[in-house]
């Protein structure tokens, strides 16, 4: 595959960078990783409170809903598309005085993967999932946000030959997340619209190259740089109550780590993923 960046041409170097899923034939793994040419105001709780319920910790409210979702990575040498299906969940926790808002989501779906470099391969599982923690007590002023934390992970199969000979590997990511969360228009019936904003605090990008080329280790590069915003609309239908979710990422490019033929990076990356809830 050509350099990863035109600068590289006449470094005293000159490795092939990979981007992508695949190796190269004789050569260097790819799918993503890359080889370098280079060695407050007063508040109210969100949920009512129950009578009766022990006051130092009790949960207040729980929902569920089935999700669908449309979701698009993309590299500067490759893109993973593909639609997913799962089950996402709330729960207000009151902690002592504290009330706290607890969110999960797990979905699993197919995905295709293509790349000028290397080919296409369809139909390989992916599997992602997000958990966040936040702060549940609603402030009068709209505009001042609620914090949390949040953990997501991303796994993709990659495992096997694509349209044009390469072998790809797994991948795992794990990142951790600060966000800052809004709920506006809360005076709809349907429920208000929650803008949500995060930086990255620590990504762990798992590329198992071995499984590509066993000349090469397995690596994990971790990430430092990135940047997730979604917003997020109920509305009803009838006796239904829906969501859509819009959601954007962007994560920079990750540190070195020594691959055993070449060190590698993973090269920085972008997401998008239209969600839609059914609650129950």
């Amino acid at each position: 595959m050509r350099g990863f960046r035109s600068w590289f041409v006449g470094s005293r170097f000159r490795r092939t960078a990979i981007a992508g899923a695949f190796g190269i034939a004789g050569g260097l793994p790819a799918l993503g990783a890359e080889v370098d040419s280079t060695s407050t105001p007063s508040v109210q709780a969100a949920p009512t409170e129950q009578p009766g319920a022990d006051a130092s910790q009790r949960l207040e409210r729980f929902r569920w809903a089935v999700i669908g979702s449309a979701h698009a990575y993309r590299e500067p040498q490759m893109r993973i598309v593909g639609p997913a299906i799962g089950l996402r969940a709330e729960a207000y926790v009151r902690a002592g005085e504290v009330p706290v808002r607890l969110e999960g989501e797990l979905a699993a779906g197919v995905a295709n993967y293509s790349s000028p470099e290397s080919g296409t391969i369809e139909g390989f599982p992916r599997i992602g999932s997000m958990f966040h923690l936040q702060d549940a007590a609603i402030d009068e002023n709209r505009w001042i946000p609620r914090p949390g934390i949040g953990i997501s992970t991303e796994w993709t199969d990659l495992r096997g030959q694509s349209s044009l000979g390469k072998q790809g590997y797994e991948r795992f990511n794990l990142a951790l997340w600060l966000s800052a969360t809004w709920d506006l228009e809360r005076e709809r019936e349907a429920g208000s619209t929650r803008l949500r904003a995060a930086f990255m605090v620590q990504g762990w990008q798992s590329s198992m190259l071995n499984q590509a080329n066993p000349t090469y280790l397995n690596v994990i590069n971790r990430q430092r740089r990135g940047a997730l915003v979604s917003i997020e609309r109920p509305f009803q239908v009838d006796e239904t109550r829906w969501a859509a979710r819009l959601s954007f990422r962007a994560v920079g490019r990750s540190d070195l780590v020594d691959a055993g033929q070449a060190p590698v990076y993973e090269p920085s990356n972008r997401t998008l993923e239209l969600t839609l809830s059914i609650w129950q």
